[in-house]
């Protein structure tokens, strides 16, 4: 008997030691994360990483246009809006892309900036509302000072609505139903025969046609001379200015705000002119721009 109880001490004792060394290693485990020293014991002696983002690099992709390719489709396919690819290619007719052009597609969002005289990495980030930190790193800028024709990438930033519309050749509206009876540039003059250059384009209409506002905008002048007959000259936004000619009355006055759309004179054929139309120019910073590029 006493035998067996001593072997059956040691074999209890065999079995029980190794199960509480077990219990003893798992405990800390078991225990909640929320105890301090516990739950992860392994983890403690590692460093913390950093969790701020590195600056993103500015690259640009090569892309050879194609058949049938646009810039809203080149912008989806490479995730990056249209007017960044428009800027830093200085495209001025997105409808009109050549093919066998080759584009560079920014991987990110911006515009370029050539820098002028007078520019500070200040007024440009208060230009475009951005910071002007973020146009450092982009650009890789170790100070501040930049050169006057140096490009630089202004992430984040927007064309105004205005100029996407020009690039767009959406800027302005038909101010009057009708057909082209004359197109700008130079032709003979319909009365001499002589060779003139036409700033503008004549729609023709019917007498007592509407007349309306090619763009939101500001009636600046009107009045009547012996070549214009009755005209209207309405300021835009952008340095554009729209004149209408030949009217058979005007509805506006000077300093008066109107709307795209607005009726402001009606078709006619008063001045210099063969029959009832509308003699219609756009003009930026005061010289003669082809309206049928931005008309839609």
């Amino acid at each position: 008997m006493q035998l067996k109880e001593k072997y059956f001490h040691i074999g209890y004792a065999g079995l029980f030691l190794p199960a509480l060394a077990i219990l003893l290693w798992m405990a800390p485990h078991r225990l909640p994360h929320s105890h301090p020293g516990q739950g992860q014991p392994a983890l403690l002696p590692m460093a913390l990483e950093s969790t701020e983002p590195a600056p993103r690099r500015l690259t640009f992709i090569p892309y050879k246009v194609a058949p049938g390719d646009t810039i809203s489709g080149i912008a989806e396919m490479y995730n990056v809006t249209q007017d960044s690819i428009i800027s830093w290619n200085s495209i001025e007719k997105a409808r009109t892309l050549q093919i066998g052009t080759i584009l560079q597609i920014p991987n990110m969002n911006g515009l370029m900036h050539e820098v002028k005289a007078g520019d500070t990495l200040d007024s440009i980030a208060r230009k475009y509302e951005v910071d002007a930190q973020s146009i450092r790193e982009v650009n890789e800028l170790e100070e501040d000072s930049i050169q006057v024709g140096q490009r630089l990438f202004i992430p984040e930033a927007k064309l105004p609505a205005i100029e996407l519309r020009r690039v767009w050749g959406e800027l302005f509206r038909y101010p009057v139903r009708g057909w082209i009876s004359s197109p700008y540039g130079w032709r003979s003059d319909p009365i001499t025969g002589a060779r003139r250059f036409h700033n503008g384009i004549d729609i023709g209409g019917f007498e007592g046609d509407p007349v309306r506002a090619a763009l939101d905008g500001r009636v600046v002048e009107t009045g009547y001379n012996e070549s214009a007959g009755n005209y209207i000259f309405l300021s835009h936004v952008g340095g554009y200015t729209t004149f209408y000619a030949h009217l058979r009355s005007i509805h506006v006055t000077p300093g008066m705000y109107v709307r795209e759309g607005q009726k402001i004179g009606e078709v006619g054929s008063t001045g210099y002119s063969t029959g009832p139309h509308l003699h219609f120019s756009v003009f930026r910073w005061g010289r003669p721009v082809n309206p049928v590029l931005l008309l839609y």
